[in-house]
């Protein structure tokens, strides 16, 4: 009976012992942080699961040096996808080889694979990547089916949301770009900038909903609210202002500068319309002012 006694206090002091030093689920209380702490004490990564699932990581060692924390963030590292920073629900989940990524958000870089130095900052940013590189994409589904673009800046929600595989664009506004696939050096900046674009290149679009219709023209520029609004193929032309070159659908190598500036018709090429609702009606013409313009003068009388 005493050897029974003495069991049982001896039980009885190591489960206190080991509940002083454990972590209760409704807190502790008089820790000291340079004593108490969640974490290793061995060169191993500290891991943290959910439902048996990888949760999030926190290396210790700059060779590899992967921070990740979420429901099955990063679920399948290995020695090759290093310098990778992970925060959200299945961000970077499918991650293989892919290192010096950042993903906030949910799903946010999804299924990169082999991707390297991207960011992806909001839900299902840069979801589909999986080759891509050194993309920038901050809003949610900005970049979102992107597989193997790279190089291109989205900022917005669902700022070139299509893009799979074009390179070196930069849109900047809620849906820029929105329909993009596979165009390279474009910018677009403002709402709905060049948002039907498929695979028009170089252009330049400056302003909420300029060069909204483009698909597939290219080497344009168009600074204003709306303007070279219904450009679809053409290529070439130039709109500076409010609704200037707003006609224009398929017409090439036109110009507009000014409030409402713009060609009569569509289809025409090589015409210029300068001033505040002045209007070229014919290709490889020029007409200076509106129908208000009493006098046009100089210094110097007209050469040629």
């Amino acid at each position: 009976m005493k050897k029974f006694k003495l069991s049982l206090s001896a039980a009885l002091l190591l489960s206190s012992f080991t509940y002083a030093q454990s972590w209760d689920i409704k807190g502790n209380a008089n820790t000291d942080p340079l004593k108490n702490f969640i974490g290793t004490r061995d060169q191993q990564p500290l891991i943290f699961k959910v439902n048996k699932q990888r949760s999030g990581s926190i290396d210790f060692s700059l060779a590899s040096a992967n921070t990740t924390f979420g429901y099955q963030s990063y679920v399948n590292p290995n020695q090759y996808g290093i310098y990778n920073t992970a925060f959200g629900f299945q961000t970077l989940y499918s991650n293989q080889t892919g290192k010096g990524n950042i993903a906030f958000g949910m799903k946010a870089l999804y299924a990169n694979t082999d991707g390297q130095y991207n960011l992806a900052v909001g839900v299902s940013a840069l979801k589909d990547n999986t080759l891509g590189n050194y993309n920038i994409a901050i809003g949610a589904t900005a970049l979102g089916y992107n597989t193997t673009g790279g190089s291109n800046v989205a900022v917005g929600n669902g700022v070139l949301q299509y893009n799979t595989e074009g390179k070196f664009n930069v849109a900047i506004g809620y849906n820029a770009m929105w329909h993009n696939t596979n165009a390279f050096y474009n910018v677009a900046n403002g709402y709905r900038s060049a948002f039907f674009n498929t695979t028009g290149y170089q252009n330049v679009a400056e302003g909420a909903e300029a060069l909204f219709y483009n698909t597939t023209g290219y080497y344009n520029t168009a600074v204003g609210y709306q303007a070279y609004y219904k450009g679809t193929t053409g290529h070439g032309n130039t709109a500076l202002g409010w609704h200037a070159l707003f006609t224009n659908t398929t017409g090439n190598y036109n110009t507009a500068i000014g409030q409402s500036a713009d060609v009569s018709t569509t289809g025409l090429t090589n015409a210029t319309a300068i001033g505040y609702s002045a209007k070229a009606d014919a290709s490889n013409k020029v007409r200076i002012g509106n129908t208000s313009v009493t006098s046009i003068g100089g210094q110097v009388s007209w050469t040629v």
